[in-house]
């Protein structure tokens, strides 16, 4: 939540892996106000899914949400959750 410049960093680092190493990268824009939906939108890797939430649930809500909707439309074989 308003953490854009660390989430460049951090969102940097791991699409510069490679695809085989890593499939895809859900980011949760927890409500964000500083740019963030704006910039995830202007990117262009297309192992990249963003989950916009309409409001603000706290890291808790929002790393569920993220897990949640990992699970329904991802399929993963496995999940590492981080904060930017």
């Amino acid at each position: 939540f308003r953490r854009l410049d660390q989430l460049k960093i951090t969102l940097g680092a791991l699409l510069a892996q490679p695809a085989r190493d890593l499939s895809a990268v859900l980011i949760v824009d927890n409500a964000s106000n500083d740019g963030t939906a704006e910039w995830l939108a202007a990117q262009g890797d297309p192992r990249l899914v963003t989950l916009a939430l309409p409001e603000n649930r706290g890291g808790a809500g929002g790393f569920e949400a993220g897990m949640r909707h990992a699970v329904e439309h991802l399929a993963p074989d496995w999940i590492v959750v981080m904060d930017d």
